[in-house]
């Protein structure tokens, strides 16, 4: 995937090309959003980043961890840890419901569907919230069901889990200002199934 220089970046938004890319040119290109959030008018300001599960998406940390200077990625497994540390990465052990960094310690968290494989995301919410500075910025893509039920639904085989729109919305908003979302069921998912779809969050923290 070629990397998404500053200036394709304004083209794919201005030209509104987001629904031609796939969903790893997605993710790339709203990581580069939630961090120029961050920069503001600050053009010479090198954000602390965290990305959370280094393999996310089979390998999200090796296209996105290239495009920023002041990045650290946090994953559970030891295999991956190793695997990333042995390639150059910056990466750290820890537990998103659990994460090993002091309060207000980075501009910005980037999560690549991580916390839907989480059963208890609010601990994870609190986490980000805990770690960002005052004003810093997040973005959470994650699966949610395209069906109006009224619960979380799991999938044991894949540690999967599926969440209600409207509830993960709320929460993700007790502790964040909402910048910009896309609603999987009215404006479109970064992708979709059949029964479930990935939307994503961009947040401000309060």
């Amino acid at each position: 995937m070629a990397d998404l220089t500053q200036s394709a970046f304004k083209r794919i938004i201005q030209n509104n090309l987001y629904k031609t890319m796939d969903i790893h040119e997605k993710y790339q290109l709203l990581t580069r959003e939630t961090v120029e959030l961050s920069r503001k008018d600050r053009f010479d300001f090198e954000p602390y980043i965290l990305k959370t599960d280094c393999w996310n998406e089979a390998h999200q940390v090796f296209s996105i961890a290239p495009l920023f200077r002041n990045i650290i990625c946090v994953d559970a497994w030891d295999e991956k840890v190793a695997m990333a540390r042995k390639l150059g990465y910056r990466i750290d052990k820890g537990d998103v419901t659990a994460l090993p960094y002091s309060n207000d310690n980075f501009d910005v968290v980037i999560d690549l569907s991580t916390i839907d494989h989480v059963e208890n995301y609010n601990k994870a919410l609190d986490e980000y919230d805990r770690v960002l500075v005052s004003g810093g910025y997040i973005l959470i893509c994650c699966w949610f069901n395209k069906t109006p039920e009224f619960q979380n639904e799991g999938n044991p085989m894949l540690d999967q889990f599926y969440f209600v729109y409207d509830f993960f919305k709320k929460d993700f908003e007790r502790h964040f200002e909402l910048i910009k979302t896309a609603n999987v069921v009215d404006d479109g998912p970064i992708q979709a199934h059949n029964v479930h779809a990935m939307g994503y969050l961009i947040g401000r923290k309060k």
